[in-house]
């Protein structure tokens, strides 16, 4: 009625209050549970009976597990089967989209605000867009540009506007400039050349090698066909022929080359080829996608559990504190490359073994890096009054404390992201990676051309380069944007010049 009082405070049922809020989820949550919970089982049920599944068809006989996930997954003439790698990578872009996208966009006026501090960097500006052209090429590319195949007949092809010996390529496939030969006559007589053939020529003339009915005949090395003449003069004949057309076989010469001239790149190839023939541009775009797996699926197990050890840490204090934080420095301890090694060793490298590897030993920085933050929070008097008024541990930590810390989380997360790209990078470059067409892989094959072929390295490493050096900066400018005290500081300098 509304002559009733409202309750006072101390007569609140916090208790029911809080059971209420426990399944009272956000429409970002709502989202990922229904976009989340179908992948998963369709994760589930892909890997636990597709591949063993085998569908007959009256008219073609047993269906192959490719053709069958091309009528599941694929477009018409696109065949694609997910690995788990896929699956992660497609579930981190959703909570990406409905855990940072969409909170952009609902808090128009704070993103504004947030945008207005950011692109006063403008390196970070640039960066932004060099990491969605990352975005997009991994995303979008492989649909456009098919995954790079090899065909060493067009090895050590150049990029367009750039050029090579060509004794490198086997075949040029763009255009050759410079060529010289010039023709150098055979001591000898020319009957000596003679190819003789047919029902008797085992003699040939003058050392024929014989065929059946009539193959190759004759005088001054003249090649016949099927119960063909001689093709004097050096003639191929056809069938039953006369005189082939193509002459200068028995003239005694050959050609010397004298300058094999240069190979120029063409368009086919713009970015040139590896020296087993890849397409190095096709390369760079699906080790965008690689990049990409690695960036999401690495960085949001990295976060979720470097996270929650250190908000738990910090909010719970004492012997829980104490414990949580001595597993992490064994974590930060243990030797995560010769971990990896020995598992590769036992079974072999894959990308998803190198996410589970360095996703499970590479959280423990950024949960002492949470846990410092978090404990600033934890002391502040809003999360007394928080206390005082009934809510839960759960409440306070997911509500108070990891919001109050989001910033640092968020930096932490493009300055630890480099890390791992440069991780896989490196093991690549050894040959101890997985074999995937990543940027790593691509330079490690253009190690032993580089002396003639340097695009096949430059042009990946400069790629690779710029994206660590784009997370970087816009870290930097992240942290400038979302940090509250470092923008009042910046303020009050203002002031006081004035």
């Amino acid at each position: 009625m509304a002559g009733d009082k409202p309750d006072r405070f101390d007569a609140v049922d916090w208790d029911e209050i809080a059971d209420d809020r426990w399944f009272d989820l956000s429409i970002n949550s709502k989202l990922t549970i229904l976009t989340v919970l179908p992948i998963l089982i369709l994760g589930l049920y892909d890997w636990q009976f597709i591949g063993d599944r085998e569908v007959v068809s009256e008219e073609l006989g047993p269906i192959t597990t490719a053709v069958e996930a091309e009528v599941i997954w694929g477009l018409p003439g696109l065949s694609f089967n997910p690995s788990g790698v896929d699956y992660l990578f497609v579930i981190t872009l959703f909570l990406f989209a409905f855990h940072v996208v969409l909170p952009l966009w609902q808090n128009k006026q704070q993103t504004k605000y947030y945008w207005g501090e950011f692109k006063r960097n403008r390196p970070a500006v640039a960066s932004l867009g060099w990491l969605g052209i990352v975005f997009a090429g991994g995303l979008l590319g492989p649909l456009f540009y098919s995954e790079p195949e090899n065909n060493f007949l067009i090895d050590h092809q150049p990029p367009v506007g750039m050029e090579i010996s060509n004794t490198y390529p086997s075949e040029c496939a763009g255009e050759v400039e410079g060529r010289e030969v010039r023709e150098v006559e055979e001591n000898g007589d020319d009957d000596d050349v003679g190819l003789g053939a047919g029902n008797g020529g085992d003699d040939g003339d003058d050392g024929g090698i014989g065929g059946d009915d009539g193959g190759i005949g004759g005088d001054n090395g003249g090649i016949g066909g099927e119960n063909g003449d001689d093709g004097d003069d050096g003639g191929i004949g056809g069938d039953n022929g006369d005189d082939g057309g193509i002459s200068g076989v028995g003239d005694g010469t050959t050609e010397e080359v004298v300058d094999p001239g240069v190979c120029k790149g063409t368009w086919e190839y713009p970015l040139g080829t590896t020296p087993s023939g890849e397409d190095v541009l096709g390369y760079i775009i699906h080790g965008m996608t690689v990049s990409m797996q690695i960036a999401f699926i690495v960085t949001f197990i990295v976060i979720i559990i470097g996270v929650s050890f250190g908000t738990v840490s910090a909010y719970a204090g004492g012997w829980v504190d104490e414990i949580m934080m001595r597993f992490t420095d064994i974590v930060l301890s243990f030797p995560t490359l010769i971990m990896f090694l020995l598992i590769v060793y036992i079974y072999g490298a894959s990308l998803g073994l190198f996410i589970l590897i360095f996703a499970a030993f590479g959280w423990g920085g950024t949960a002492r890096y949470v846990r410092s933050k978090a404990l600033s929070v934890s002391e502040e008097e809003f999360i007394k009054a928080t206390k005082i008024s009934g809510a839960s541990t759960r409440q306070i930590v997911t509500r108070h404390v990891i919001p109050n810390t989001a910033s640092s989380i968020i930096t932490q997360l493009t300055l630890i992201t480099p890390g791992f790209l440069l991780a896989e990078a490196q093991l690549s470059f050894l040959d101890l990676g997985a074999d995937i067409d990543s940027w790593g892989q691509l330079i490690a094959a253009g190690r032993e051309s580089l002396e003639f072929a340097p695009w096949i390295v430059v042009f990946p490493g400069m790629v690779l380069f710029l994206t660590i050096l784009a997370f970087n900066f816009v870290g930097d400018a992240l942290l400038d944007a979302l940090n509250p005290e470092a923008q009042a500081e910046a303020d009050r300098a203002e002031r006081d010049d004035e």
